[in-house]
């Protein structure tokens, strides 16, 4: 089992071009920034699934409850909300995809803002909406995000640090690597072919199913024996409680975000 530990990610890039190729491709065996215990004590491991799930946003198959559960209920202010307005999320992977899975507590689903229907668009983070950060053991301060609506409209977006941005443009990085990183440069040059997600709305209730495959993720392999960095968050619209609820906030750093929690993946 891994010990989850905050990684408290400096936005900061050594300065050598070698420092620059192993920062964006994973290896780098030390994470920069400060890395304190996670004050939950707990520990959780991103389990592998023999059975996958069916994506179509229900969340009805056993093999969920293989997948620990991750509790959204802090505002960012540090208030508790009510039950009925908190979230569950849900990891797993298999050899090719990593899954997620987002129940999302609600009283009233009619109120449910749906306004924006159109991909990588940023007004969707004004709609009721689920945020998944990822930030790969490969990847540093830069970071994998997926938003997604409860019309099941997505953003995804891939952010780079400045610094090394500033290396791909002057063209201070080998020259055979430019075109790989160049589409980064515009964080929603991300668009993941294998990304599919679904959402289901219940009476007291809506929630986000999906999958994503690692190869997408920028890995070439299940990365097995690596921490990761993650965080998730929800949005939601109206006066019934502060606009999101997050699994690990500091403060408004989490935007950024500086952030995350390390868990590792079942061998």
């Amino acid at each position: 089992m891994v010990v989850l530990r905050i990684l408290d990610i400096r936005w900061m890039l050594a300065g050598s071009l070698l420092s620059s190729i192993l920062f964006f491709f994973g290896n780098v065996q030390d994470i920069q920034g400060q890395i304190s215990e996670y004050s939950h004590k707990e520990q959780f491991i991103i389990p592998l699934v023999e059975n996958v799930p069916e994506i179509d946003g229900k969340l009805e198959d056993q093999v969920w409850n293989q997948a620990p559960v991750f509790n959204l209920f802090t505002t960012a202010d540090g208030r508790i909300i009510e039950d009925d307005l908190s979230s569950q999320v849900r990891l797993m992977y298999d050899k090719s995809y990593l899954y997620f899975s987002f129940l999302n507590r609600d009283p009233d689903p009619e109120t449910l803002k749906i306004a924006m229907s159109v991909h990588d668009k940023m007004k969707i983070t004004e709609d009721d909406n689920v945020a998944l950060y990822i930030l790969p053991d490969n990847m540093q301060d830069s970071f994998l995000r997926i938003n997604v609506n409860a019309g099941n409209i997505i953003i995804d977006i891939c952010k780079i640090s400045i610094e090394l941005k500033a290396k791909i443009r002057n063209k201070e990085i080998p020259e055979e690597m430019i075109p790989l990183l160049m589409p980064f440069t515009d964080p929603k040059a991300w668009n993941p072919k294998s990304l599919k997600t679904e959402v289901s709305i219940g009476k007291d209730y809506w929630s986000v199913e999906g999958r994503i495959a690692f190869e997408d993720l920028l890995q070439s392999q299940v990365p097995k024996n690596k921490n990761w960095g993650w965080n998730f968050a929800r949005k939601i619209v109206g006066e019934r409680v502060e606009p999101e609820i997050i699994w690990f906030q500091r403060g408004w750093q989490f935007l950024r975000p500086r952030a995350f929690v390390a868990m590792g993946f079942e061998e």
